[in-house]
């Protein structure tokens, strides 16, 4: 049984209408805008696609074109035969869209966002949600399960959320482009190519953007990062905030990778459960995450260290990230930063003693470098008290306050 109330050509705009319960199998080669695709929703506002079936369909199952305010509800898509293409897309932008417990397997990509040109319309305020993707295979230029493509306008307010994707062609999740407020939490993806998540700050920035509570096992693939970074130099992460997520990558270079020349303007790294992590760029605050090995730029591994501070002056190590000043013979406490520190590593120091008031802990700069403010030094003056520091060194050669008390 088939219901639907409206039939195409929408002229002028129609709205709030419903497609539901539809059945369509081999949908074969045909006009490129018709009969190619399994359906066409074009034109429309506030319509309502859901739990319709396509099987063997050439092109897309559906594919939403100049819509707004549309939702696309517990859908089932399998088996499409032409490559770049796959089971649910916007064309030209989109507003105000849903896609809600869908699935898809066996096609050439899963849910995808596209703006195609300079003159299409925004994706804003998209919400993608508890879908099941699997098998998006195709190699010819889609393969990703959820992507969301932005290189004209910037794209806003777009959460990707619950989703559960595997054996993805390329990138489990992919974002590329011009974006702000993106949240992607709770999603799980497993055995993809590249990625499992994968951000391309291509032609502007990423500003605003939460990664959290994912679960990302692409370990079955040698050469497969959980979350890639990448960027080109002029580009900018702003305000990332990643806490909360496991990551397993099957590359020996990192399950977190950062790649590129561009900076972190701000951002955390937090509580984190990775197999690696690779951070090159500076302005991230990483701390409390689970890593056996922590790269740098160079790739090489390092390891953090808890250090309890017995005698005065010292150099605290690269290494270095807990410090509890407790001398053996109490008196006034001189520590110099390290040289070589790593990017957005925080360094935490304490008086453990609890006499700072008396006696006080004074925090040096490493090398030539300043503290935020211009000073040379730091200092801890009240009992119990402690300072909270960070290296940015591939900008402006200052170490940063996070916190101090």
């Amino acid at each position: 049984m088939c219901s639907s109330d409206l039939t195409p050509p929408y002229s002028p705009r129609t709205s709030n209408h419903l497609i539901s319960g539809c059945t369509a199998n081999q949908i074969g080669s045909g006009d490129a805008t018709v009969n190619a695709n399994a359906f066409i929703l074009l034109g429309a506002d506030g319509i309502i696609f859901s739990n319709n079936k396509a099987t063997q369909f050439e092109r897309n199952m559906v594919k939403i074109d100049d819509c707004t305010g549309f939702k696309v509800l517990g859908n089932m898509a399998t088996a499409n035969t032409l490559g770049g293409f796959g089971a649910y897309a916007t064309q030209h932008g989109a507003t105000d869209g849903q896609f809600i417990g869908n699935s898809a397997s066996v096609t050439g990509a899963g849910i995808t966002l596209n703006q195609a040109a300079s003159s299409d319309g925004p994706t804003q305020r998209i919400i993608i949600t508890g879908n099941t993707i699997n098998n998006a295979v195709d190699s010819t230029g889609g393969g990703n399960c959820i992507s969301v493509s932005s290189g004209f306008l910037l794209s806003t307010e777009i959460t990707i959320s619950n989703n559960d994707v595997s054996n993805c062609y390329r990138q489990g999740i992919y974002l590329v482009g011009i974006f702000t407020q993106v949240i992607v939490n709770g999603n799980t993806a497993t055995r993809c190519g590249l990625a499992g998540v994968a951000f391309t700050a291509s032609g502007g920035s990423i500003d605003e953007l939460t990664v959290s509570s994912n679960t990302i096992d692409v370990s079955a693939n040698s050469t497969a990062q959980a979350f890639i970074f990448a960027r080109t130099s002029s580009n900018t992460f702003t305000n990332l905030n990643m806490q909360n997520n496991y990551a397993k990558g099957g590359a020996s270079t990192a399950a977190i990778y950062d790649s590129g020349v561009a900076d972190y303007i701000s951002g955390v790294m937090a509580n984190n459960a990775a197999n690696f992590i690779l951070w090159s760029q500076g302005g991230c605050i990483a701390y409390n995450n689970i890593v056996p090995n922590l790269g740098n730029s160079g790739g090489s591994s390092i390891t953090t260290q808890y250090r309890v501070l017995l005698t005065t002056p010292t150099t605290l190590n690269a290494a270095d990230s807990t410090v509890l000043v407790k001398l053996t013979s109490p008196g006034a406490v001189s520590i110099t930063l390290p040289t070589g520190a790593y990017t957005g590593r925080p360094i935490y120091i304490k008086d453990a003693t609890g006499d700072a008031g008396t006696n006080t802990v004074t925090i040096n700069r490493s090398g030539s470098s300043t503290f935020e403010d211009g000073s040379t030094t730091q200092t801890i003056t009240t009992n119990f008290g402690y300072i909270t520091v960070a290296w940015r060194s591939n900008t402006d050669n200052k170490w940063y306050i996070v916190n101090r008390g």
